[in-house]
């Protein structure tokens, strides 16, 4: 799960000044860890702590927006932790641009690479659809999703809502996602 005791928050930064604190840590990205042929088993393990880590962050109105196999870390001891965090507050965004996001094809969701501002936890939840995918077909790419005969019937229609190019069409928070998994 997600350990906010290495955020720091200082009230007397000024807002125009950034904190980052950065954590040695001895592990693999999840891409790196998946071309160790663990298995589907190990990396639905994985997957299921980066949906209890993304619960925390939306939980304090964080949104990720940049969740890939690159951007998940697994530790020697099996700890999963999360880079590439957006640190963005769920609320309008139109100021940001596509390169300050910095989306990945096929596990960003159609409205980070927009620039019309609206962005909310689904974005994260099409992430997650994308990262299901990567974890049960033992880390390919989502490009094709329904064609694919490798994912596992139980979580076809899991990964097909969770990236529907219309928001209203996803699970709506990860908590509903993952009531679907489970």
């Amino acid at each position: 799960w997600m350990n906010f005791q290495n955020l720091f928050v200082n009230s007397k930064i000024e807002k125009t000044q950034c904190l980052l604190v950065l954590e040695c840590f001895d592990g693999l990205s999840l891409a790196d860890y998946s071309e160790t042929n663990p298995g589907s088993s190990s990396l639905l393990l994985v997957f299921f702590q980066v949906i209890l880590a993304l619960y925390e962050l939306h939980k304090n109105s964080i949104l990720h927006l940049n969740l890939r196999p690159d951007n998940i870390f697994v530790g020697v001891d099996g700890l999963v932790k999360l880079g590439g965090v957006s640190l963005l507050r769920n609320s309008n965004h139109s100021h940001l641009t596509s390169s300050f996001l910095n989306p990945t094809p096929g596990y960003s969701a159609p409205e980070v690479w927009q620039t019309d501002g609206k962005l909310d936890e689904t974005a994260d939840v099409y992430s997650l659809g994308s990262l299901l995918f990567f974890c049960v077909t033992e880390g390919e790419h989502p490009n094709r999703i329904l064609s694919h005969s490798r994912i596992p019937t139980k979580f076809r229609s899991i990964i097909q809502k969770s990236r529907e190019v219309d928001v209203a069409g996803r699970f709506g928070s990860v908590r509903l996602f993952e009531d679907a998994v489970l």
